[in-house]
């Protein structure tokens, strides 16, 4: 798109937005029930066009906005939407994880993480399979995990420390 500056008469080109899921973002910030009704035809149960195009990235995000609603369940099949797209997806898996978690089903969130730990050793999977571990009383093999997150992710490596040092004194009061 061609534009004129009215003070100085330049003109230039300025970007069109290509990537229609940037009206998507910046609404999340504002009102996410817009920006899911946006997204996602709750009638018919599937994305909306343009946003169809991408499915994978439709459902997970559609599936962040119920995480950010408390609505763990219905994130739960956006995120299983996702990774039917995508089997790799390790952010879906996660993902999928931490609902698990949050609705109280510790061992099926250990089974995601596990799936996406054969994929990524990140430290985001190595934290959250210690926290799943940690909360079934798992304490020797969460341990294992906690230590495997690497400093240079600062801000994980210091919760998965403060972990660690739950995991030792969980282990001391048995």
């Amino acid at each position: 798109m061609r534009c004129h500056h009215r003070r100085t008469g330049y003109v230039f080109n300025e970007a069109v937005p290509s990537d229609p899921f940037d009206a998507i973002h910046a609404l999340l910030e504002e009102n996410s029930a817009a920006a899911l009704e946006q997204l996602l035809d709750r009638a018919t149960g599937s994305i909306r066009e343009p946003y169809a195009a991408d499915p994978n990235h439709a459902w997970y995000v559609a599936g962040d906005i119920y995480v950010r609603q408390g609505a763990f369940a219905l994130a739960q099949d956006c995120f299983l939407n996702s990774l039917d797209t995508r089997l790799d997806d390790v952010d879906s898996l996660v993902a999928l994880a931490n609902c698990a978690s949050a609705l109280g089903d510790t061992a099926v969130s250990e089974k995601y993480l596990r799936a996406a730990l054969k994929q990524s050793e990140s430290a985001a999977v190595l934290y959250s399979l210690g926290n799943a571990l940690l909360d079934q009383g798992k304490f020797g093999e969460a341990l294992c995990y906690f230590k495997r997150v690497a400093v240079s992710d600062s801000e994980i490596y210091a919760m998965a420390q403060r972990n660690l040092e739950r995991c030792h004194a969980m282990r001391r009061d048995r």
